[in-house]
C-alpha cells in the first residue's frame, strides 16, 4: 500500500508540474477509459458523477490532467475498480472474470445451483467440452 501511495504521489506531482502526458499517465488514462466503458458510462455520465466537465474527463483519459488523491478515490468508487488496477494495470481477478456475455450468463446459472451439485455440473460440462473439441478436430 505504501508503494502504491508513493507511486500515486509521483504521478500527481509529475502531472501537476507538466501538462504534457508521459507514458505512465497515458496508461493510467487508458485504464480509466477502459473501466468507464466496462461500466457502460459515457464521458458525460462519468463527468456528472464526478461533478466535473466532460472535457476534464477526456483529459484524465488522455493523461493530460492530473488526478488528485480525492478524485482518484471517487473514480475508483464510481467505476468499481481497484486502485492497483488504475495505477499499474494489475488485475489479479482478471482470470476469474467472465469475458463474454455467454460466460457471464453461465456463471449466473452456476451460482444458482447448490455448491454440492456444482461438482456434478462441472464434470458434465468438462465431458461436453471434450466432446466438442473432438468433433471440431474432425
Amino acid at each position: 500500500m505504501v508503494n502504491l501511495c508513493n507511486q500515486l504521489q509521483e504521478v500527481i506531482v509529475h502531472m501537476a508540474k507538466r501538462r504534457l502526458p508521459n507514458p505512465e499517465t497515458i496508461a493510467i488514462g487508458k485504464r480509466i477509459a477502459k473501466a468507464r466503458h466496462s461500466k457502460g458510462l459515457t464521458q458525460e455520465e462519468l463527468a456528472d458523477k464526478l461533478d466535473v466537465t466532460t472535457s476534464l474527463v477526456g483529459q484524465y483519459e488522455k493523461g493530460r490532467s492530473g488526478l488528485t488523491a480525492k478524485r482518484l478515490h471517487q473514480l475508483i468508487d464510481i467505476l468499481e475498480v481497484d486502485m492497483n488496477y488504475i495505477l499499474t494495470g494489475y488485475e489479479p481477478e482478471e482470470e476469474i472474470k467472465a469475458h463474454t456475455k455467454i460466460e457471464k450468463d453461465l456463471l449466473f446459472l452456476i451460482r444458482q445451483i447448490d455448491l454440492d451439485k456444482q461438482e456434478i455440473l462441472y464434470k458434465n460440462i468438462e465431458q461436453l467440452a471434450e466432446t466438442i473439441k473432438k468433433l471440431s478436430q474432425k
